[in-house]
């Protein structure tokens, strides 16, 4: 029996599945045969380079067409009550950065302390990075922000001209496009995942996990809570059911987990979600109102992936751990005005 014909009987058929496998098998091989890993280095770079190569275009004719076909009632909508839940995010992840450190023990001292540890860093320059001189420029630098706010707007003034159809019906097919070279990219994210788990757990220090624990377990604490969070606000606010939603989550959860990158798991993203949200609403996946709703959702899930994310406000957390490991710890208005 061939290699081919072993793997396809043994491995399950969902892609999903598939990732989740392969992370265990990639943590056993890194933690068992840390000194052999080396070789999965060019699968893991060509994994990852294939993947970001296909997304910047698939998104802008993702959301230019999205935002172009968007009703006003929708975008009305989603300025309304996506800004309000976002608000809503936000602000619980907040309250966690500040809440949390609180509960950590008394420290007299650190002996893990160096002077480089509080070093000011140079601000970002938001408004370069939103309106950058070239969006050629930000295209290659893979300026995420700003290629998504300029395809945004070009898709909400397409809204105005009544020949929009000329520019969006060429630009759909291109999205469709890319959507077919992203499933051939898909048939290499188990692998890619197997070289990356294996790679990062090969390097991995057991000493750190002592020094940092305290920083550890706050980290699983705001994730077990905020994923909590996140699955009872999905479930009360949508007819999605959990089944469904953990069959639209498991792969891009498996692909950003071995990779670290949210930006690569968007097509795969946007594909699970026009593929089961239609069953989800009405047990009918040709019903013409809720393809043309999935439609609408892609660019919407674009966008989100610009703005500040659940995790990110979250990831806050290490800057009043930081203060606290140095014996340094922050007040709760600091640490609110920090985030």
């Amino acid at each position: 029996m061939s290699a081919r014909a072993t793997w396809l009987r043994l491995c399950p058929r969902q892609i999903g599945n598939q990732c989740l496998l392969m992370i265990a098998l990639g943590g056993a091989l890194g933690w068992i045969a840390p000194g052999q890993v080396h070789w999965l280095q060019p699968l893991a770079s060509i994994f990852l380079q294939a993947s970001q190569i296909v997304v910047m275009p698939f998104l802008i004719c993702e959301l230019v067409v999205g935002f172009g076909k968007l009703s006003p009632s929708s975008l009305n909508q989603l300025a309304r009550r996506g800004g309000l839940i976002l608000l809503g995010i936000w602000l619980a992840a907040a309250l966690l950065v500040v809440v949390l450190p609180q509960f950590l023990p008394p420290l007299v001292t650190s002996e893990f302390y160096h002077a480089g540890l509080f070093d000011v860093q140079q601000p970002k320059d938001l408004l370069t990075t939103y309106l950058p001189d070239n969006i050629f420029t930000a295209l290659a630098d893979d300026n995420f922000p700003a290629v998504v706010l300029f395809s945004c707007v070009l898709g909400i003034l397409l809204q105005g001209i009544a020949e929009r159809d000329v520019l969006l019906a060429p630009l759909a097919v291109v999205r469709d496009v890319f959507k077919r070279l992203n499933k051939l990219v898909v048939r290499l994210i188990p692998f890619g995942i197997f070289a990356l788990i294996a790679i990062n757990v090969a390097r991995f220090d057991s000493s750190q996990l002592i020094r940092i624990q305290g920083f550890f377990a706050l980290c699983l604490i705001s994730f077990v809570v905020l994923t909590l969070l996140c699955i009872a606000s999905v479930l009360s606010l949508t007819p999605l059911r959990a089944g469904t939603l953990w069959r639209i989550v498991k792969g891009p959860l498996a692909l950003t987990a071995s990779s670290a990158n949210l930006l690569i798991a968007l097509p795969m993203l946007v594909s699970n979600l026009q593929e089961q949200l239609p069953s989800a609403l009405t047990g009918d996946r040709n019903d013409r109102r809720v393809t043309e709703m999935g439609e609408e959702l892609a660019p919407l899930v674009s966008l989100g992936f610009s703005l500040p994310t659940l995790g990110q406000v979250a990831s806050l957390i290490f800057i009043p751990f930081s203060a606290w490991y140095v014996d340094r710890s922050l007040d709760p208005w600091t640490t609110f005005t920090c985030c």
